[in-house]
């Protein structure tokens, strides 16, 4: 794998090759084989499965387009009251001085001129009063002359630097410590970029999303307690089990990420189907659930979303790129908690990537 490890503290490293293991010990950690019941990892920086990333945002794109577009005047004049009328605004980009981000230092520059980072945010809250944890974090990058989006996947185990905190965590510690601000300086740092946008949805709303279509069928690629390989009729509940679960697969958090692509395309997809399209209240109902959970920045209002919907649609399937931000292992901490070791030297390539609006050329 490329990349030098990292240098956390505590750790014992779990590598895969002779070399790395080399390196691993250089910075005085022990290496150890995969997790239990784990394969190698994939090539840094190639871990998602583009197909099915591509067939999930060809379905976004149709869904945005044909709410926006398709659906008639009147009812797309109701369905953006429902939408303005539910969705909540917050302060979700860092402040200095706030929320955890520290004061002062250098301005990170933008993305070139017309490209756009947005931050998708799928956050768990576990217990009344809880900030809970971001579970799931996906940087999309919609290239300035609108021929493609590339989606970043980052593993919530990403073992990274928090600005303002000792050392090293994982990277939805971030969300924790301070909310959607101190997650998101923790992206720009490690980038070395800026993100423009963020948006934000509890778990709960997801299951209820869910729940509201009346179910999804899921396709099972590796099996855990209580979900065999296969096809799979889930309701919200048991959908929200099967994303969380991570313990038990093979390539731990980097198996959940597959998790949660196959249950959003299945998703999107049953928004998208005849059977809630053809039914005005069937679709309204699932427009308010989903709304009722969103939280967008304070700069991402309904013009804006339009405007931009506009702009993206001539994209296609093809048109789309997946990534996983580069990791060049796994390693355990001393208290047990496994994390996703940062490639980073690829991180370094991928944020001058963003930055200069070259995605097309990065691999």
């Amino acid at each position: 794998m490329r990349g030098a490890a990292v240098q956390p503290e505590g750790l014992e490293a779990q590598g895969s090759s002779g070399n790395e293991a080399s390196g691993l010990e250089a910075v005085g950690l022990r290496p150890s084989g995969p997790p239990p019941g784990a394969g190698n990892p994939p090539p840094s920086g190639r871990g998602l499965k583009r197909g099915r990333w591509r067939r999930l945002v060809a379905v976004i794109t149709a869904f945005v387009a044909l709410v926006l577009l398709g659906l008639g005047a009147g009812y797309v004049t109701m369905l953006g009251l429902t939408f303005s009328t539910n969705v909540k605004h917050a302060r979700l980009l860092p402040v200095a001085g706030e929320d955890g981000v520290p004061a002062g230092g250098a301005q990170l520059p933008a993305s070139a001129a017309g490209a756009i980072n947005v931050l998708l945010i799928g956050s768990d809250p576990r217990a009344s009063g809880e900030r809970g944890r971001s579970d799931v974090m996906l940087l999309a990058h919609v290239r300035a002359d609108r021929s493609a989006i590339d989606l970043v996947h980052f593993p919530r185990d990403l073992y990274v630097p928090i600005p303002g905190r000792p050392g090293r965590d994982k990277l939805n510690a971030a969300y924790s410590y301070g909310g959607a601000p101190l997650l998101v300086s923790t992206l720009q740092h490690l980038l070395g970029t800026r993100i423009d946008h963020v948006a934000m949805i509890d778990m709960g709303g997801f299951r209820d999303m869910i729940d509201a279509l009346g179910g999804v069928s899921v396709h099972v690629e590796e099996a855990s307690p209580g979900f065999a390989v296969g096809v799979m009729d889930m309701n919200g509940e048991q959908a929200l089990r099967f994303v969380r679960e991570r313990k038990s697969l093979s390539l731990g958090d980097i198996s959940r990420g597959y998790r949660e692509q196959a249950v959003m395309q299945s998703l999107v997809e049953r928004a998208l189907s005849r059977q809630t399209l053809t039914n005005p209240l069937a679709f309204k109902r699932f427009v308010e659930t989903a709304s009722a959970h969103l939280t967008l920045d304070e700069s991402l209002t309904l013009d804006y979303l339009r405007d931009q919907a506009l702009s993206m649609r001539d994209l296609r399937a093809g048109d789309v790129r997946t990534h996983t931000a580069p990791y060049s292992g796994f390693a355990t901490t001393r208290g047990g908690a496994s994390i996703v070791v940062a490639d980073e030297p690829g991180i370094a390539r991928l944020g001058e990537a963003l930055r200069k609006d070259a995605m097309a050329q990065y691999r």
